[in-house]
């Protein structure tokens, strides 16, 4: 989007404050009843282009009562800006900021996110004790372009 011209009305102000970063919640900025809808209309989308025809009937979905802190499936991204191999000693370390979280939207780059709001408090602590352990042991993380 280049511009927006006017707001929908079911538009809402995104909570997430990584919300123009991360892409793990791309409907943030719309009301939750509104996304339920467009979730419902995407699985039928699928599911008629998967299995051709016309579906039998099912039931509508239901909301949650509250939609944050419910996902409990997380894959993080990780990046520390490479890694450089000291000739003489063969010690490696990280050239950059080490960064935990998930991929921009649309860039493949790494958001280093410290909160999520539908992520479970698992994942999150999952999260913390990775960057913790990162950071205290010097452990070196996997860069595909170097």
């Amino acid at each position: 989007m280049d511009e927006l011209l006017a707001p929908s009305s079911r538009r809402v102000e995104p909570r997430c404050r990584y919300d123009s970063q991360c892409g793990g919640c791309a409907m943030q900025s719309l009301n939750y009843d509104y996304q339920v809808i467009l979730k419902n209309e995407q699985v039928r989308s699928q599911m008629e282009r998967l299995y051709g025809g016309t579906l039998p009937e099912f039931d509508e979905p239901v909301g949650m009562e509250n939609p944050w802190k419910y996902r409990n499936k997380t894959e993080f991204g990780l990046y520390a800006g490479g890694v450089l191999t000291d000739e003489r000693t063969g010690a490696a370390r990280n050239t950059g900021k080490l960064r935990v979280g998930y991929y921009d939207r649309g860039s493949g780059r790494v958001a280093d996110i410290r909160e999520c709001l539908i992520q479970s408090e698992a994942a999150e602590m999952a999260a913390y004790g990775l960057r913790r352990y990162i950071q205290e042991s010097g452990m070196t993380v996997y860069d595909p372009k170097t």
